[in-house]
């Protein structure tokens, strides 16, 4: 009866056997768990990112703004959207631009503030000088890593045109992932703007209706 009772003892190899099972159990699920949060902060930014897209497509359809007078309707700042009850989310602002902070993401509104001899549109964020010519045709929404934020999430922007970029995240670990939004309109399929990330073109992205 002794050496049975000996027999069921947890012993050292015992809990070693343990320790390496659930070592193990933790190296699959860790990845596999930050990979499921990871794509769950990517999916509700670039829904915030379509909805503010579609709010700007209503704004300008409602002929809310004409800051010029000659009877074009504009796209509006995210003041301009929340005034308006398009946008419900709070907006912030800091030094840089008014925001809204989804999950790890801030999400901006980009609008032209004059054309490059490129063709392309020169941005702007938040408040600051827009060319009133383009200002009823041009604006981008950005979704970009906050600081601190994931590494590995990916960065989104789409126009009034329905072009929509995506850029890889940083995944040096000595580099922040958080950027300044594009400063100038995307055109092509593979841009690379100053220091910043290589943004993509992916398509057409599906344009939610503002709730």
């Amino acid at each position: 009866m002794a050496a049975r009772a000996r027999s069921l003892r947890f012993g050292t190899m015992e809990a070693v056997l343990v320790l390496a099972v659930a070592t193990a159990a933790a190296l699959v699920w860790l990845p596999w768990h930050a990979t499921i949060d990871r794509k769950a902060d990517e999916d509700a930014a670039l829904e915030a990112v379509r909805r503010v897209a579609a709010a700007q497509t209503v704004f300008r359809e409602r002929r809310l703004l004409d800051a010029d007078g000659d009877g074009t309707a504009e796209y509006g700042t995210l003041a301009d959207l929340a005034k308006a009850r398009l946008v419900s989310d709070a907006v912030l602002t800091d030094e840089e631009a008014p925001h809204l902070e989804i999950g790890g993401y801030r999400l901006e509104v980009l609008r032209p503030e004059r054309l490059e001899r490129s063709g392309r549109a020169r941005w702007t964020r938040g408040d600051g000088r827009v060319d009133p010519s383009l200002a009823p045709h041009r604006f981008a929404v950005t979704a970009i890593p906050r600081r601190g934020a994931d590494r590995g999430l990916r960065s989104f922007y789409l126009d009034a045109e329905g072009h929509f970029y995506a850029a890889e995240g940083v995944q040096d670990a000595d580099r922040d992932p958080s950027r300044a939004p594009p400063s100038r309109e995307l055109l092509d399929a593979r841009e690379e703007v100053g220091e910043g990330p290589v943004w993509r073109l992916e398509g057409a992205a599906k344009v939610a209706k503002p709730r």
